[in-house]
């Protein structure tokens, strides 16, 4: 009896150590739930956070998708138009632009084709004589080599103003001017195609910059 007694004493005082034992371990237990929930919970706002920052970015994307297909929709007219100036420019002759600075009294019309190459390319809005086209072109190297780098895309609003008058010409055509002037002709075209170029490159820079900044 004593011996079952002892027993069972020692079983009641192993049963304390280990519910001692259990308890330790149970606090252990909740720190590390705790801990787990902070970080749940930290990850949770992390990932809350990323989400928000990707529908950003996924707006953004779109964005410059978009401003990106205006300005190819833009830059579809612009190309083709800077394309038929230097193909009108690169039809000028030293031959053809010296026959029309040699004309003693050119058609009205040809004198207007000159007085608009003067307002375009040196921005000379006064004095449109035909002695002082005449001196324009008397090195017809020069004046050829001027217009083929001529900058298209930086023209001063000026000089587009004061081209207008003369752009809504029904003559102001190549096809018109041709019979008046090879070199005329082309320089017409020229001048109706590098402001059409200007017109659509101002228009399309803005939306160019904002999709690069984007």
């Amino acid at each position: 009896m004593t011996s079952t007694t002892e027993k069972v004493e020692g079983i009641q005082k192993l049963m304390e150590v280990k519910m001692i034992d259990v308890g330790i371990e149970k606090e252990k237990t909740n720190e590390l739930i705790e801990v787990v929930g902070r970080e749940s919970l930290i990850a949770e706002k992390e990932a809350d956070a990323a989400a928000i920052q990707q529908a950003e970015t996924e707006k953004m994307t779109e964005a410059a998708k978009a401003q990106k297909a205006a300005c190819d929709v833009e830059l579809a007219d612009a190309v083709p138009a800077m394309e038929r100036a230097q193909e009108a420019v690169d039809c000028l002759t030293l031959s053809s632009i010296q026959e029309l600075k040699g004309l003693g009294s050119p058609p009205e019309q040809a004198k207007q084709v000159a007085f608009a190459v003067m307002i375009l390319k040196d921005g000379i809005m006064k004095n449109h004589s035909w002695g002082n086209a005449q001196k324009l072109m008397k090195d017809p190297k020069k004046f050829v080599d001027d217009i083929k780098s001529f900058d298209g895309e930086n023209i001063d609003e000026k000089r587009l103003e004061a081209l207008k008058p003369t752009l809504a010409q029904d003559w102001f055509t190549f096809d018109i001017m041709k019979g008046k002037s090879q070199a005329a002709a082309f320089l017409c075209s020229w001048i109706v195609n590098i402001v059409t170029y200007n017109t659509i490159f101002k228009k399309v820079k803005p939306l160019k910059d904002a999709a690069d900044e984007a």
